[in-house]
């Protein structure tokens, strides 16, 4: 069949409506390209994630600092020890990989008033070769997966 509006995919499963096969069909087909509205993402956006590779870590060392703006997030330069990156700000099911390919240890701040989990605006750090998942519960806290 071939993909159809909202408007007309409503209609199909309105009270007391006996949807067809074709129906069905046209909904199945519409999925793919359809970007769900109110603060859920396209599927396109739940299968692919943006990625930013060759990130220098901030030398200036402060919350703040070299703002991380991808969900994938490979720092390929930390000058000095304990450089950083921050966080964009919690947003509950935020989920955000932080890859360290240097050899000195990358400092992780959340964005200012959130919580990495030892405490209000405090950093955890990185060490070289690891990698970080950091997965906001709220729209302050974080919390990191394995």
């Amino acid at each position: 069949m071939a993909e159809q509006t909202r408007t007309t995919l409503k209609g199909y499963f309105e009270t007391n409506d006996v949807p067809t096969q074709s129906n069905f069909e046209d909904l199945i087909d519409s999925i793919g390209a359809m970007a769900v509205d109110d603060n859920i993402t396209s599927i396109d956006r739940i299968l692919k994630k943006s990625v930013t590779a060759n990130i220098t870590a901030s030398s200036t060392q402060t919350q703040g600092e070299q703002q991380l703006t991808s969900d994938i997030n490979e720092i390929s330069i930390v000058a000095a020890a304990n450089d950083v990156v921050t966080l964009p700000s919690a947003e509950a099911g935020l989920e955000i990989f932080v890859i360290n390919n240097d050899s000195n240890t990358l400092q992780i701040f959340p964005a200012v008033g959130d919580n990495l989990g030892a405490g209000l605006n405090l950093s955890t750090p990185l060490i070289s070769g690891d990698v970080v998942t950091f997965v906001a519960y709220d729209d302050t806290n974080w919390i990191t997966k394995a």
